[in-house]
């Protein structure tokens, strides 16, 4: 009988590592309600705001922290030669001499030609004059249309530099918060120094969690969770956005993205993050003063 003790010790011992071991059911989503997920928060649009045009700052008129408003300016390049430029071309295209004169140069030969044409009809004219006529008549048509042609052409290039105008100010691409100033008024923009500001949009972050492999399965987007901000010592409700289609070799987890609601400002992007899981209930579709936010990261 003693020698029977250590073998039921054992399988004691290893019926509780399986049981311990033993991954969720992905058939009984209710399972995930007694697990902690760790991950951390990520602003849902952040961007390095630069540009393509290259030069001096002459104004960077936001702050670090700053609440801006899509459209706003941020940043502006030094544009006097571009506003020049688009200044005489504005002038060249409003400029009307030479299609006026054309029109009538053009308004004379229709009226020589009716004459000659009726002349010629009363055997006072020859037919060779009147062929003269008709080939003026002709080439005053062509030389309006040139002259039409050019007003096009000077038009058009005056859009190009009220172009080159724009492209010298930074604008805001969304509402959002200015998380970093890279370089200020006076300083030179160039090709190895081109990000201006970074914008992060926080009215709803992304929560950002590996998750065992086994569990991914029991998880369905759209399905309700429960998030916990470490540093803001906050638990807000969330909703899983999408679940990665392939499981990471090297960790053997799934990256799972949960939308969190943030409408207020008050969490922040890079806090430590802990989720549960709570099957049966559904986030609603609207944050106060915001639009939907299965939309949001569509915006």
């Amino acid at each position: 009988m003693n020698r029977l003790y250590p073998a039921a010790i054992l399988m004691s011992v290893f019926v509780t590592m399986v049981a311990a071991t033993s991954p969720v059911n992905a058939a009984d989503p209710t399972a995930l309600t007694h697990t902690s997920y760790e991950g951390f928060a990520e602003a849902i649009r952040d961007v390095e705001l630069s540009t393509d045009e290259f030069g001096q700052l002459v104004a960077v008129p936001v702050e670090l922290g700053q609440l801006v408003r899509e459209g706003q300016l941020l940043a502006q390049l030094d544009d006097g030669i571009q506003r020049a430029a688009a200044e005489v071309a504005m002038m060249q295209a409003s400029m009307e001499g030479e299609v006026k004169s054309a029109e009538a140069a053009r308004t004379l030969q229709t009226y020589r030609v009716e004459q000659l044409q009726t002349l010629h009809t009363d055997r006072m004219a020859g037919a060779e004059e009147l062929r003269r006529a008709k080939m003026d008549l002709e080439m005053a048509n062509a030389r309006l249309q040139i002259a039409v042609e050019q007003k096009r052409l000077r038009e058009t290039e005056l859009k190009r530099l009220e172009l080159q105008v724009q492209q010298r100010r930074v604008l805001a691409p969304f509402d959002g918060v200015v998380a970093a100033k890279r370089l200020d008024a006076g300083a030179a923009v160039t090709p190895g120094n081109a990000a201006i500001l970074r914008l992060i949009r926080t009215d709803v972050l992304i929560g950002v969690f590996n998750v065992p492999a086994e569990s991914s399965f029991a998880m369905r987007p759209g399905m309700a969770a429960q998030v916990y901000f470490r540093a803001a010592r906050q638990t807000v409700d969330a909703e899983i956005e999408s679940i990665a289609p392939a499981i990471n070799g090297e960790s053997g987890t799934v990256l799972i993205r949960v939308l969190i609601p943030n409408p207020e400002n008050q969490l922040r992007p890079g806090d430590r993050l802990s989720m549960r899981i709570t099957p049966g209930q559904t986030l609603p579709d609207v944050v106060p003063g915001q639009a939907s936010l299965r939309g949001a990261t569509r915006r």
